[in-house]
């Protein structure tokens, strides 16, 4: 099997067994972004994250050849081929508020206040936080 038909294998066939292992790998990835961009207080965009494990990937392979590094790299570029035909091209980022959004929907565990009060709302039709402002 040559190193594409790896990779093909490896993002498009065998994800839900990666999923249950490591979590889903768009949202891994949205989590790396989210977390890069705070670590270094900048924007670090899904597709600045992708382009850094290519590098890193290629960096690794100046050093000396393994097929290893090279299936990655291509995994990876596979991937984000997926999420931009999905979400967009890169021209079409999230703005800040939309990000922060998705981050929250998405990835961030509610508190168990967050949970309380979300079934307090859909009880009662306003949330018990609102009550203390």
């Amino acid at each position: 099997m040559n190193i594409l038909e790896k990779a093909n294998e490896i993002v498009n066939e065998r994800s839900e067994e990666k999923e249950r292992q490591y979590g889903p790998f768009q949202q891994c990835m949205l989590k790396t972004a989210k977390l890069a961009s705070i670590m270094s207080n900048k924007e670090i965009s899904i597709v600045d994250a992708y382009n850094v494990l290519v590098a890193l990937k290629m960096a690794r392979q100046s050093y000396a050849h393994k097929e290893d590094n090279l299936l990655d790299a291509v995994a990876y570029l596979g991937s984000l081929n997926n999420f931009l035909e999905k979400e967009g091209s890169p021209n079409n980022r999230l703005s800040d508020e939309e990000y922060d959004e998705a981050y929250e929907k998405t990835l961030r565990p509610k508190t168990a206040f967050e949970k309380f009060d979300e079934d307090y709302e859909k009880t009662l039709g306003y949330k018990m936080s609102n009550r203390h402002r």
